[in-house]
């Protein structure tokens, strides 16, 4: 299957998402942290791990704190995970 030609729309498909996916950093900054989020991001920063939470996640967010460092706690992981959210939408426009 040959891929679509978007040559000038490109910039005219992205950039809504692109707006919404800035909205929403603003709106929702600096995150969240329900009791059970704050325990896990505790984990994350101390190392101790227990089996009250998936040690994958917390690993998830040892990593984002560690390549996002001037965003650590609830920034980092709502960076991730608000810019998985464009590309996959992205994606699919195509």
């Amino acid at each position: 299957m040959k891929a679509p030609n978007l040559t000038w729309r490109t910039p005219l498909l992205i950039a809504p998402v692109f707006v919404a996916w800035l909205l929403h950093l603003y709106l929702a900054a600096p995150g969240f942290l329900s009791f059970d989020a704050a325990f896990q991001l505790w984990q994350a920063r101390t190392g101790q791990y227990d089996n009250m939470h998936p040690v994958a996640m917390t690993l998830l967010w040892q990593l984002c704190n560690a390549l996002l460092s001037p965003w650590q706690g609830p920034m980092a992981l709502l960076l991730v995970q608000s810019g998985i959210s464009p590309g996959m939408i992205s994606q699919k426009t195509y």
